[in-house]
């Protein structure tokens, strides 16, 4: 199967298994895989950042505007997912004591679509799919790389939370395919 980002799948006779913390997608001997069916559409759950509210599930098109200046990496505590403290070489989690932290790849932005800002966060893999650098090469990087990305345009895709003002945690994060936004908008 030729399966691309951005196609759609329809699934017959799928069936789902839950293994530990992950959910599989099991198509089994009876199943099988549509990609692009006839007659199928999605409905672009895109706003504006004016429009959006929180606990909302959308996608927004905007420019980056600032970043938040910290490292890529996020130590969290491997029990409590809490951000844990470096004292002397000791990874310390306030809640569970000395731990051997996960490392998590993270970036904070600021995105303006013209109607408004949100503050989106990224991690791990959409943190390499905006940089267009892989883990090993964040991890001995500067954070003003970001720098570089300043005024560029991405569809962000991810839940939004009001905390201070608006967040956004983002589970996809995209380059803009002018064809395909003729189609948003012409949807909008």
């Amino acid at each position: 199967l030729d399966i691309k980002e951005g196609d759609i799948v329809k699934v017959v006779h799928g069936y789902i298994r839950e293994r530990g913390e992950s959910i599989e997608l099991n198509i089994g001997r009876f199943g099988r895989i549509i990609v692009n069916p006839k007659g199928v559409a999605i409905k672009s759950n895109r706003k504006f950042i004016a429009d959006v509210e929180d606990g909302e599930n959308v996608e927004i098109r905007g420019a980056i505007v600032d970043y938040v200046k910290q490292g890529f990496i996020l130590y969290l505590c491997p029990n409590c997912r809490r951000k844990v403290v470096v004292v002397d070489d000791t990874y310390s989690c306030p809640e569970c004591g000395d731990v051997e932290p996960d490392e998590v790849l993270t970036l904070t932005l600021v995105v303006d679509d013209g109607t408004g800002t949100i503050t989106c966060r990224l991690y791990n893999r959409n943190v390499e799919k905006l940089t267009k650098k892989s883990r090993e090469e964040l991890i001995n990087c500067d954070i003003s790389i970001i720098e570089e990305l300043l005024g560029e345009e991405f569809v962000f895709d991810g839940i939004v939370k009001k905390r201070d003002g608006l967040e956004m945690n983002v589970k996809n994060v995209r380059e803009i395919n002018l064809d395909e936004e003729i189609n948003v908008i012409k949807n909008m």
